[in-house]
């Protein structure tokens, strides 16, 4: 059965690289701006003060967790290409080197992936083309045929081997009829052999990010799912790393919770990689770097990583929109109608200028369409160890559910914002 595991957004925003010189205090704030009816050059209202130590507070972040199921600790990549694809041997040049590279440690290593193979005995070529449009549902359907069929080329599956499957650009891949770029495209999932056993997949459509070239927008789209299907294999019958801790839902409901998902969302998610992969490629979430106060997004760019981090959080049973039940998960319980504070301490990895934060409800991904809240910020600029006072107001209760996405979101002029999601328990 073709199910659709994962949606990979490539927009141009999402493809956005900032600057990555350093800033310097107050150097963005050439002009005034009014707060509290006075004029000020990154003043701070806070009642700490900048702090010398990086990053000043310890952040309360979300980890992706491995929920005790199968990984490819040493995978086998498979690339399947086309003959009338110009750029094959580019694709068997990537899933060649990926799995040896400094950026395939550094994205997968520490969920317990190893060193990836691949090599020449492990590219299959297709002479004949796919028809110019194909479902999903029949591309699998194909797959299966040929994993099945001594004649095909392709090498017998283990349990450690991932087939890579790179669309001709020839072929539309669609979904119920309308073109998968629409929905879903790119996407990795498993499909089941006549011994009832599982092979895990990823189907590569290089075709839906018109403003890259064809070899950048699939080997960006490539590495996000290549990282998620090693991590995370057999998702629907036996997950491996995905989704956030218990304590972290605020951050389950930015994107999907696989190590690509959630960071292919941010302006700086997308770069060419080093000499060892010099491809492009994603950022994938990494617990160690989030945890340290780095970018959670490995690896990371060279802009400092500036942010803030909820302080005093409290166990909230927070029932998050139509989930049949609730969780016992960490934000602020703020009752309908009434009104609370709670801080949130600047913190970054590096010195930096001072950065702005606004408060925005919802997610940066998903903004609330209907407000519940009313919200005022004291100390809304500042500096690694400055703290900003978060007020809040609950005016109505959500349609469903009894909690409230709020989202922090820290920007200076130049440089790549970063969000830090809370959740509000209303009852």
């Amino acid at each position: 059965m073709y199910t659709c595991h994962d949606r990979l957004r490539f927009g141009a925003s999402d493809m956005t690289r900032r600057s990555s010189t350093s800033f310097d205090a107050c150097a963005w704030a050439t002009t005034f701006a009014l707060v509290g009816g006075l004029a000020h050059c990154g003043s701070s209202t806070s009642s700490s003060g900048p702090s010398g130590t990086y990053p000043a507070f310890q952040p309360n972040i979300g980890q992706i967790v491995n929920q005790g199921g199968t990984l490819l600790t040493s995978p086998k990549i498979v690339t399947v290409t086309w003959q009338s694809d110009p750029n094959a041997s580019t694709f068997e040049a990537f899933g060649d080197k990926i799995g040896a590279s400094s950026y395939w440690k550094t994205a997968v290593g520490q969920f317990g992936v190893g060193a990836a193979t691949s090599g020449t005995a492990n590219h299959v070529r297709i002479a004949k083309d796919l028809a110019a449009t194909i479902e999903g549902t029949d591309l699998e359907t194909w797959l299966l045929t040929q994993l099945t069929t001594a004649s095909s080329g392709f090498p017998a599956p283990d349990a450690q081997t991932l087939y890579v499957i790179y669309l001709s650009p020839s072929t539309e891949l669609t979904e119920s009829g309308a073109d998968a770029c629409l929905g879903s495209g790119t996407t990795h999932a498993q499909v089941q052999m006549p011994d009832n056993s599982w092979v895990p997949y990823v189907f590569v459509d290089g075709r839906c990010e018109a403003s890259l070239s064809a070899v950048d927008s699939t080997t960006g789209q490539a590495s996000h799912e290549i990282s998620e299907a090693v991590t995370n294999p057999l998702s629907f019958t036996s997950p491996g790393v995905t989704g956030f801790d218990p304590q972290h839902q605020a951050w389950a409901q930015v994107a999907d919770n696989e190590i690509g998902d959630i960071c292919e969302l941010f302006p700086d998610a997308f770069f060419k990689g080093p000499t060892d992969l010099p491809f492009e490629l994603q950022r994938l979430w990494s617990n160690t770097a989030a945890a340290a106060g780095h970018n959670p997004c490995a690896p990371e760019p060279s802009d400092p990583y500036f942010n803030v981090t909820p302080l005093n959080m409290q166990t909230v049973s927070a029932q998050i929109g139509n989930a049949p039940m609730g969780v016992m998960t960490l934000g602020y319980t703020i009752p309908v109608g009434s009104t609370s504070t709670f801080t949130a301490g600047y913190y970054s990895d590096a010195p930096t200028g001072y950065w702005d934060v606004k408060a925005v409800e919802g997610t940066f991904v998903t903004p609330a369409t209907t407000p519940h809240l009313t919200v005022s910020l004291k100390g809304a600029t500042g500096l690694n160890g400055d703290i900003v006072e978060v007020t809040v107001t609950v005016n109505s209760a959500p349609a469903s559910g009894n909690a409230i996405v709020l989202t922090l979101e820290s920007s200076a002029p130049g440089h790549t914002t970063h969000w830090v999601p809370i959740l509000i328990g209303t009852q």
